[in-house]
């Protein structure tokens, strides 16, 4: 008798176990890569997009962690596969040649910004592609004038999740 009621409740886990194994999220990776920034205005500005531009990744990254439906390619990675296979500008501003290397670095999706800067005042627009169709998978944006870039890269974290989920 003890061995009966004992299998039923080893039965009961062991489908409950698969039940919860079924439904678990795999995680997709995520490459972000460096935005696009242009100014419009004066030359100060053009340094602050260029800089914002290659420093906003980084913040993005920070906020996009906080998924677990997300694992993020790191952008030494990026970086290093970029220098490896010495592609240019011009290459890289070609929309399929960077779907084509987050395959390379085993990304499901991409995460492209861009970063306009007029006079004092800013928009930031971030989208997430899939590689494997370019299709565009959830969209950001926002805008503000001045040093208000974290808080709005923590806005773009928080609608793109929101988009994801």
């Amino acid at each position: 008798m003890m061995l009966r009621g004992s299998r039923s409740w080893l039965i009961a886990v062991l489908c409950g176990l698969a039940f919860t194994l079924g439904h678990a999220q795999v995680a997709i990776n995520i490459c972000v890569w460096p935005f696009d920034s242009r100014a419009i205005g004066t030359a100060g500005a053009a340094v602050d997009s260029e800089l914002l531009g290659a420093v906003l990744p980084d913040f993005l990254q920070q906020e996009l962690q906080a998924s677990p439906r997300l694992r993020l390619v790191e952008r030494q990675r990026l970086d290093a596969v970029l220098s490896e296979l010495k592609l240019g500008s011009s290459e890289l501003s070609d929309p399929a040649a960077r779907l084509k290397l987050g395959h390379l670095l085993g990304a499901r999706w991409m995460a492209f910004g861009s970063l306009l800067y007029i006079g004092t005042a800013w928009q930031l627009d971030v989208r997430i592609v899939d590689v494997d169709g370019a299709e565009v998978v959830a969209t950001a944006s926002t805008s503000g004038s001045g040093g208000q870039y974290q808080q709005a890269i923590h806005q773009i974290g928080v609608q793109l999740l929101d988009h994801l989920h």
